[in-house]
């Protein structure tokens, strides 16, 4: 009887369908899932992209910050004495401005770009994070973030007060960033008209 009993449970587990997932099954079971995960990849694009944007800005605020107070500094601490700009200075020890003579207001601003471009750093020179430009007006490319570049204009300011430099940066982004800035060069205090 056993032996009966056991042939009649095999041909009603083999007369028994098999138990499992068909096909088909499986598929909607994928495209659901897939539709459902669609927006959680969509928002984690979003964050990562705003992520990038924000650390982007903070890095150009950074660069063009330490920048510009390298021009302002610098514009303070020129000093200009009879002649060309050759005899300008910057007085780094003392923290003093002396002024023998003035120049003219028209060269002033010039004369100060030539001069902060050659100036050698030396003791009490904080580094110049950036070379600046000998002429005013050129668009100059300070560095890439996040493969785009930054880049600096300095333009002389028109009368009545040319002993002002206009800064401009510009990042285009993203996020696109344009900051200026007027630069009092000290020392225009004493040119003459």
């Amino acid at each position: 009887m056993t032996r009966v009993r056991r042939l009649y449970q095999l041909r009603r587990l083999a007369a028994q369908p098999r138990r499992g997932f068909t096909l088909v099954e499986v598929l909607v079971s994928a495209v659901i899932l897939a539709v459902g995960l669609i927006p959680i990849i969509q928002a984690s694009n979003i964050t990562i992209a705003s992520m990038r944007s924000d650390a982007a800005s903070t890095e150009v605020d950074a660069l063009v910050s330490r920048d510009l107070n390298w021009i302002s500094w610098y514009a303070k601490a020129w000093n200009c004495t009879t002649g060309s700009y050759a005899t300008c200075t910057t007085q780094t020890q003392s923290g003093i401005l002396r002024y023998n003579a003035a120049q003219a207001c028209s060269t002033l601003a010039a004369n100060f770009l030539t001069a902060a471009s050659a100036d050698a750093v030396g003791v009490g020179v904080p580094s110049r994070p950036f070379p600046v430009p000998a002429a005013a007006g050129v668009a100059q490319v300070l560095q890439a973030v996040e493969g785009v570049n930054i880049t600096r204009t300095i333009a002389l300011s028109a009368s009545p007060r040319p002993e002002r430099l206009e800064v401009t940066y510009t990042y285009p982004g993203p996020p696109a960033i344009q900051r200026s800035s007027s630069v009092l060069i000290q020392a225009g205090g004493w040119c003459q008209h």
